[in-house]
């Protein structure tokens, strides 16, 4: 072959090859590069300047276009660091902000080190989405925090505590400290709750008589409200225990007044009324006792009025009535000492009459023999008759121990009247009289000067 049908074989076989860029479109070429490199570099310069405002994004813009160009830039390598930071940051914080479902509270971190997470993360000055996550996290941590120490140093409601710990289970921060102490106030307040419930009876609706239904005691009461105030959590309960002291300790009061001011029958109607009252009161009160034990009181004092104020009382009854006055004073919840203070007027009546009673018949039992027929050697018939005398100056019934007496100075008397002229035709002049003159120190000087003697009876 000739060199000429060479060229032309080789120019049949190869592609054609392009040409060559001529001078001109190669300085046009390189000028273009220039001026995206220098629009570059402004960019890049002022995104660093206002980094705060800038996004990560808006930097991995930067990076890509930088990788585009044939040039090398000191800016580059810079953003390039910022941007390589701010994702193992992104990658830092989604690890310690996972969904709360991952696990539990006490796998999750503490605020202190979201705090300091979160510095790290704006001291890279570069927004990226994960920033806005954690402080939404601790703004609601902190607001939640803010909430709950209101709610621990205060008397919140106890559902607002429950709430709170709801809520509490929703952020993924570790909370376990707060929560424990909220923890322990609801659980304080479930039990104070259980115990008011168990103290206070709940009416059956099947009965209508209140009394029916247990009571619970009045300090026991005050008690529970004590502790319900110091565990500082407002539930309905709260209300429920004071409202029923209150109600106890206004029924109290009124107690108190009606029993100074009431001193007729009527007020003893008013006293009745004031004990129905307290039916009603889930309160187990001493002044209730003491109320229903004055009410018996009263009425018996009516009841037994009219017969000390009538006839004459015998020994009996009156002893009766004092033991009757003794069953009421043991049905008093009081102290012995303050049950022994405890008298009825109509039972001081009955003793100071007792007491009279009790000496004169003393003074009988000396006079009569042991076996009570005849009297003792030496009993004259003006101490008989002295006898006779103070019974009845004596305001109880003695009729009975008297008739012995009277029987006896007049089987005397008329002993006398039958053998006085006997003794007359025998010399005895009767000296003996059955009559007592006024004043017991008068009656032995007249006696003395008219000659008179005493009868052994």
């Amino acid at each position: 072959f000739s060199n000429a049908h060479a060229e032309h074989c080789l120019t049949r076989s190869s592609p054609s090859l392009p040409p060559s860029p001529t001078p001109q479109q190669e300085e046009a070429q390189l000028a273009h590069i220039i001026a995206e490199a220098e629009a570059w570099q402004t960019a890049a310069e002022e995104l660093a300047q206002n980094l705060e405002k800038a996004s990560l994004p808006d930097a991995e813009v930067l990076i890509a276009a930088a990788d585009a160009l044939p040039l090398r830039f000191e800016l580059k390598g810079w953003l390039q660091g910022k941007v390589d930071d701010c994702r193992a940051l992104g990658e830092e914080i989604c690890a310690a902000v996972p969904l709360r479902a991952a696990r539990s509270m006490g796998e999750c971190q503490t605020v202190e080190a979201l705090r300091r997470l979160l510095e790290r993360a704006r001291e890279a000055r570069l927004q990226f989405p994960e920033v806005e996550v954690l402080e939404a996290v601790i703004g609601r941590t902190e607001r939640w925090l803010a909430e709950a120490t209101v709610a621990v140093s205060e008397t919140p409601d106890l559902r607002k505590l429950q709430s709170l710990l709801e809520e509490a289970n929703a952020i993924p921060v570790d909370l376990s400290e707060t929560c424990d102490v909220i923890k322990g106030k609801v659980e304080q307040a479930h039990q104070w709750v259980e115990k008011v419930r168990k103290a206070l009876p709940r009416k059956n609706k099947t009965r209508s008589n209140a009394s029916d239904v247990g009571k619970v005691d009045y300090t026991a009461a005050r008690t529970l409200l004590n502790e319900g105030e110091g565990i500082r959590v407002g539930v309905k309960e709260l209300e429920d225990i004071a409202g029923v002291l209150d109600t106890a300790e206004t029924w109290l009061q009124r107690v108190r007044e009606a029993l100074e001011e009431s001193t007729d029958e009527a007020g003893l109607q008013s006293l009745q009324a004031l004990l129905c009252e307290a039916d009603d009161i889930p309160v187990e009160m001493d002044e209730h006792k003491i109320l229903a034990a004055e009410i018996e009181a009263r009425r018996w004092g009516l009841r037994v009025q009219p017969r000390l104020a009538g006839s004459k009382v015998t020994v009996k009854a009156l002893e009766k009535l004092v033991a009757e006055a003794a069953g009421l004073r043991a049905r008093l919840p009081l102290a012995a000492q303050q049950q022994k203070s405890w008298r009825l007027p109509q039972e001081i009546e009955a003793r100071k009459r007792l007491q009279k009673a009790y000496a004169w018949l003393k003074d009988h039992r000396g006079c009569v023999n042991p076996n009570g027929l005849g009297f003792r050697k030496g009993v004259t018939v003006r101490k008989v008759l002295r006898l006779l005398q103070r019974a009845r100056a004596v305001p109880v019934d003695l009729s009975e121990p008297m008739k012995q007496l009277e029987e006896a100075v007049a089987k005397a008397e008329k002993w006398l009247e039958a053998s006085a002229g006997i003794l007359q035709s025998c010399g005895i002049r009767q000296r003996t009289t059955f009559t007592l003159p006024e004043g017991k120190g008068k009656a032995k000087a007249k006696a003395k000067a008219a000659g008179e003697e005493d009868m052994d009876v």
